[in-house]
């Protein structure tokens, strides 16, 4: 069972992050990115024994679109994704694809080496890997009798 430390402003941080969000969908009264807008794509956190493991959603996207920055514990996630123009002599009914500006952040634990980051993007899921400090990572401590 992993041990969980309690930040009781996690939840706030979450709270804004949520909030943000919303209003960079909704800024510009539309609820379509074929504009160009920005989107928010969808990122699972995972944390390892080693580290934290972000799996970020950018399908579609080249590698070359792709900036990840960090500066002062904030991890920046931020590229485009450029619309293919397909002319097939028929009419587009439709579409529901995001493209655009693209733009992530996240707040990192002071526990992180921010020099050993990497990252790698396959089969549209850019996975980015944040090793732990070793002093941050769990120890057992063995208890002597007497």
């Amino acid at each position: 069972m992993a041990i969980v430390r309690w930040r009781p402003m996690r939840h706030l941080f979450n709270l804004e992050n949520q909030i943000e969000r919303m209003f960079e969908r909704f800024s510009d009264n539309s609820f379509n990115h074929e504009d160009g807008g920005i989107w928010s794509p969808s990122t699972d956190v995972s944390e390892t024994e080693d580290g934290l493991i972000l799996s970020v959603e950018l399908p579609g996207m080249k590698k070359e679109d792709m900036k990840i920055t960090v500066e002062d514990n904030l991890l920046a996630i931020q590229g485009e994704k450029r619309q293919i123009k397909e002319e097939k002599g028929g009419n587009c009914f439709r579409v529901e694809r995001s493209y655009g500006a693209v733009s992530r952040f996240f707040m990192l634990p002071s526990a992180v080496l921010a020099e050993q980051i990497k990252a790698n993007y396959e089969d549209g899921v850019l996975k980015v890997v944040l090793p732990k400090v070793q002093a941050a990572k769990p120890k057992e401590i063995a208890v002597k009798v007497g």
